[in-house]
């Protein structure tokens, strides 16, 4: 398994609205848990064929720039404490 971020995120354990104004809409205000590499032991890459999480989140990988883009942030959903993996563009700066 691998871990890209040796530190926690910036804004772990923030209740933060998502920048981006669909995924606000779908998810509403969101706790930032981590990093998804630190909390998952490994990038979404290496873990999609093995979680429903993960393979939730390639649903919406569409806005991602690459392919390869491991700013994936795991979360929670402030209304079901649902975990949902953004990506940290869709996030407020920290």
């Amino acid at each position: 398994m691998t871990v890209m971020h040796p530190h926690p995120h910036p804004l772990a354990m923030s209740v933060v609205t998502p920048s981006n104004p669909e995924i606000f809409k779908k998810f509403g205000k969101v706790r930032i848990e981590d990093w998804s590499d630190r909390v998952l032991q490994g990038t979404w890459q290496e873990l999609r064929g093995r979680s429903s999480e993960v393979q939730s989140y390639l649903g919406q990988a569409a806005a991602l720039k690459t392919a390869t883009d491991n700013e994936i942030v795991a979360c929670h959903t402030l209304h079901d404490g649902s975990r949902v993996l953004l990506h940290n563009d869709w996030l407020p700066a920290s």
